[in-house]
């Protein structure tokens, strides 16, 4: 595979790459996060958020072998704090980032070719300081990502998932949890039943879906008060995004995104939003209630009814995405993969940005990898280090 075969394209318009996009996603694999839909969808109502400060200038950059798109990659220049940095379009907010590529290219492709082809690309890019890719798998499709032959530094977090093996829930529940778990598990859905009635179901009904997705919201921001965590910003632009996803998919006969609830007669006890490609389950967004029925562990309810249904599908996995490794998800998953970051300056400024940049995710790594120090921080983070109890 030689360079010179390869021509580039540079666009910042989102509409200029839809037919590219699409045609890309086709025939080749892409996890959910790198869908055509999704992207569009996040673009329309969060990003252009952020068009509209100045603060991110949209990049779509495409390589042509001959006349045929063989990959694109969304980036995006980001202002912060005075300093440019070249990233994926959604940055930190979807588990995984990167091209997408057609599988014969990637299959060819090697070390040599890629890195003169990102020279190109870093040379039609206008300026930046340092780039900063975040959120990459290693492996795309079992091929070698080949972002890792430019500079691979260790995410914070690694990446979880449920490989189904068998698809019969009896057996795979014992595999995954101990005898006193399943026995507590029990207990606690039979308390909750003893409260009222006690139901789960697909959200089907467009009418209900706004409902829905605003209790999914308050009972996140209950809950990120309690643990001390900053309330997320930009939260009617997510539900917005979020609620065209959910419209556009509730009459399809297999929807893209859809959501699960569990109520107690008339009160929300769980919600959860997931997405489903490629015959992997994707668990996007999910809240629980922080009322005095959260000690029955509603949420962990509502995961199980989850992964039930995924047996009955016959899906290949659920991808949790990033989690700590001391997570509640994690605990339901047999496979973890690691995700690293490529961290690059450009020039002596951005090799000193980089160089910081990278001191600050090793920390952050060794932080959420250990779980004394991961303990001592959520209760540095919820205010509780230090509080000594009243008598």
């Amino acid at each position: 595979m030689q360079k010179d075969s390869f021509k580039l394209s540079c666009s910042y318009h989102f509409e200029e790459i839809k037919k590219t996009w699409l045609e890309l996603q086709k025939n080749n694999f892409v996890t959910v996060y790198q869908d055509y839909e999704w992207n569009s969808n996040w673009f329309k109502h969060v990003i252009n958020k952020h068009l509209s400060t100045n603060q991110l200038k949209a990049v779509f950059i495409t390589v042509y072998e001959g006349d045929t798109p063989v990959a694109l990659f969304p980036l995006c220049i980001r202002k912060l704090k005075g300093v440019r940095v070249l990233t994926w379009l959604a940055d930190d907010h979807f588990n995984y980032q990167g091209g997408i590529f057609n599988q014969t290219f990637l299959t060819e492709l090697n070390k040599e070719t890629f890195l003169s082809i990102w020279n190109d690309i870093e040379d039609l890019i206008p300026d930046f300081h340092v780039i900063w890719l975040t959120h990459q798998l290693s492996t795309i499709s079992g091929i070698e990502s080949p972002f890792g032959w430019i500079e691979q530094h260790s995410s914070p977090n690694s990446a979880h998932q449920l490989i189904f093996k068998h698809h019969h829930w009896d057996d795979l529940l014992k595999e995954l949890r101990s005898k006193s778990t399943r026995k507590r598990m029990r207990n606690e859905e039979s308390r909750l039943s003893r409260e009222g009635h006690l139901s789960s179901k697909k959200i089907s009904n467009e009418n209900e879906l706004e409902f829905y997705l605003d209790v999914l919201f308050k009972q996140r921001e209950d809950r990120f008060k309690l643990l001390g965590i900053d309330l997320e910003t930009n939260i009617e632009s997510y539900k917005s995004f979020y609620l065209e996803l959910l419209k556009n998919a509730v009459h399809e006969k297999e929807p893209f995104v859809y959501m699960m609830v569990v109520e107690l007669d008339d009160v929300v006890l769980a919600t959860i939003l997931l997405a489903e490609k490629n015959k992997i389950i994707y668990p996007l967004i999910n809240s629980m209630t922080s009322s005095e029925y959260h000690k029955w562990s509603p949420g962990d309810y509502l995961l199980r009814l989850v992964i039930q249904d995924a047996c009955n599908k016959q899906v290949k996995m659920i991808d949790f995405g990033l989690s700590e490794d001391n997570n509640y998800k994690t605990a339901w998953c047999n496979n973890k993969t690691e995700i690293f970051e490529t961290i690059k300056g450009k020039g002596i400024v951005g090799k000193l940005i980089a160089l910081f940049i990278n001191r600050g995710v090793f920390l952050k790594r060794k932080i959420k990898q250990s779980p004394k120090l991961w303990s001592w921080y959520c209760s540095f983070r919820s205010g509780k280090l230090g509080k000594v109890k009243k008598k």
